[in-house]
């Protein structure tokens, strides 16, 4: 589980020190820098992966703005740009320090990594400068290097952008690609055919889920190509025609959501998962549905998501809440825990949203009112999808957590065809 992490110098964040919990929204308007906090993660992904030159290269070379990944910096005055960040694990930390170098590389200033005991003692088990991929991947150093180099491998964000395009998720992938959904969505049909195969109750809650936000739909249609055995497509079959359609016929919004289901719902997640801009394209029921993986999720992985809408904002609790503003360009970020905690009385007459959406989760705030407020959530009349918004017994994690303990608590089961 990553604790904290401290960030400098990287685009919007000047300077900034973000702790995490289990569940963590990272909740702001646009240009707040929520994106900006994912995509350091992403990058001590790559790092991880001995590919931060290929990154930076990939992401910095169709724009030549490899100086504006860096904070703004007065270098008449001497100052350097550069990207500071440090991960703060439980037993152990991890510092990087990058500077650009022409055209469209990096270089590591310095790097280090080392253990932290019971009395908060910082040891250091090694340490570079000057090099131009990380050390963690070097065979004689500590046993901190390959759990950091573990804890890394979670850094991915999962934003499917791709998924919208129709060509990726519609194409056939691999079979024995299945073990993990890839941030692409490209393995989906594989994955999609593995939980099918061993895990029968994720997979019907996959199909029933899905059905909920598409009435059209009657059930996948997973087989592997009669021609090529070894791969296959991800198809459906409608509910009135039983015709077979590709996953391209689908709305955009919809094959997201179908992403974001797969994704929750696969038995080996990663250890943390982090989802940019959650709710994009997703219907208000789509949205509490997924609201409510994400708590289940939660109790056993860490999720780190970003969000806008004040619908999601309302299957949580307020101290999930990271709020994210932009103070004169500089993005500052803040546990709602640690401005209020006064929110108890608040949550028995407005949603988590709605006190969000109207700027009670402030220090200059005031108590609302028992006043309607503008916005809110939609419940679902239904007791499979109910949520309650302010609070209280969720009937939908309980189902979820049954349906998870029929699948035998992550074991495979062989089924049919």
């Amino acid at each position: 589980m990553l604790d904290a992490i401290t960030i400098h110098g990287y685009r919007s964040i000047e300077s900034a020190i973000v702790d995490f919990g289990q569940v963590n929204l990272l909740v702001g308007e646009h240009g707040s820098g929520k994106s900006n906090l994912l995509d350091c993660l992403n990058l001590l992904y790559h790092i991880g992966q001995s590919n931060c030159q290929g990154y930076v290269n990939h992401i910095l070379k169709d724009n030549n703005a490899l100086y504006s990944w860096f904070s703004h910096v007065d270098e008449e005055e001497g100052e350097v740009p550069q990207v500071s960040m440090t991960c703060h694990f439980r037993k152990n930390q991890y510092h990087v320090t990058l500077g650009p170098q022409a055209p469209y590389n990096v270089v590591f200033h310095d790097e280090s990594a080392g253990f932290v005991n019971d009395k908060s003692d910082y040891k250091v088990a090694f340490e570079g400068q000057n090099h131009l991929e990380t050390r963690l991947t070097e065979e004689n150093l500590y046993t901190v290097a390959p759990f950091i180099r573990r804890a890394f491998e979670s850094f991915q964000v999962y934003h499917f952008a791709e998924a919208l395009d129709p060509q990726r998720i519609a194409s056939r992938s691999d079979l024995d690609d299945n073990k993990q959904l890839r941030p692409d969505a490209g393995n989906i049909a594989a994955v999609l055919y593995r939980i099918k195969q061993h895990y029968p109750s994720r997979y019907h809650l996959i199909d029933e889920l899905f059905r909920q936000t598409e009435p059209g739909f009657n059930c996948f249609d997973l087989e592997p190509d009669k021609e090529y055995t070894r791969l296959i497509e991800c198809r459906w079959r409608h509910r009135h025609t039983l015709d077979s359609y590709k996953m391209s016929h689908l709305g955009i919004g919809t094959r997201r959501f179908l992403c974001l289901l797969v994704l929750l719902l696969q038995p080996t997640p990663p250890s943390v998962i982090l989802i940019d801009e959650v709710e994009l394209g997703l219907t208000p029921k789509a949205q509490q549905i997924i609201g409510g993986l994400i708590r289940n999720l939660g109790e056993e992985h860490q999720v780190i998501v970003t969000t806008a809408s004040p619908t999601f904002i309302d299957q949580f609790e307020p101290q999930h809440l990271i709020l994210c503003e932009s103070v004169d360009g500089r993005s500052q970020y803040t546990a709602l825990a640690e401005i209020r905690t006064d929110w108890s009385e608040a949550r028995q007459i407005h949603t988590t949203g709605q006190l969000w959406q109207n700027n009670w989760f402030s220090l200059a705030a005031t108590a609302p009112t028992n006043q309607p407020v503008a916005g809110g959530t939609m419940v679902f009349p239904s007791s499979f999808l109910h949520t309650n918004p302010t609070g209280g017994d969720r009937p939908f994690d309980k189902i979820i957590d049954q349906i998870l303990l029929d699948d035998g608590d992550g074991q495979e089961q062989t089924t049919e065809a």
